[in-house]
């Protein structure tokens, strides 16, 4: 079932990266994936799960402090997933429309950017200061973002984390891209 529903042709994520060969462990954040198809919020924990041979997920099982404490996922975002894959699994129109949405606003934003096509985007900022007035710049425009910076990603990697959806108009990516140029020369 999620094997055709995010990626075109049942490819996997390690596939879109070229590690496809790379298969002792696969780890899986369904519920961002869903999030970033149908824009619904969603605990970030909630969701995970890796795949391995019986040895590596009994040391995993034993080694790993998250498992101790780990939590059933909610009924809702499981309704929320599943409704989710089946919409994706229908059509490519929603996957189709949430990488045009990234490719549109990577394209020609002014920023530094970390390369790829993924519907997460790090707007780089470098300073920890910096990219939290950003952010709350970004909110008084109207546009909510995130400010990353130590210890989430290393000292000097601070930046602003967009993330598109398919839900998003052609209005909505121009605000945003509009509010970055008007926040960066603010500051």
């Amino acid at each position: 079932m999620f094997r055709d529903a995010f990626l075109p042709r049942g490819q996997a994520i390690t596939n879109l990266v070229g590690a496809q060969y790379y298969r002792n462990v696969r780890v899986s954040a369904c519920g961002e994936c869903a999030a970033e198809i149908m824009s619904f919020r969603t605990d970030p924990h909630t969701g995970c799960a890796s795949v391995s041979q019986i040895f590596i997920a009994s040391e995993l099982r034993q080694r790993s402090r998250p498992y101790l404490f780990s939590n059933t996922v909610a009924p809702p975002v499981v309704a929320g997933a599943l409704k989710a894959i089946d919409l994706v699994s229908e059509s490519p129109d929603l996957r189709d429309r949430l990488n045009r949405n990234a490719a549109v606003f990577r394209e020609g934003l002014g920023f530094e950017l970390l390369p790829g096509e993924h519907p997460i985007v790090p707007i780089m900022l470098h300073d920890a200061t910096k990219a939290t007035k950003f952010a709350q710049a970004m909110l008084e425009q109207g546009v909510y973002v995130a400010a990353f910076s130590f210890p989430v990603v290393p000292h000097g990697k601070a930046h602003i984390r967009t993330q598109m959806s398919a839900a998003l108009s052609d209005d909505d990516i121009s605000l945003a891209r509009e509010s970055f140029r008007i926040v960066r020369d603010s500051l």
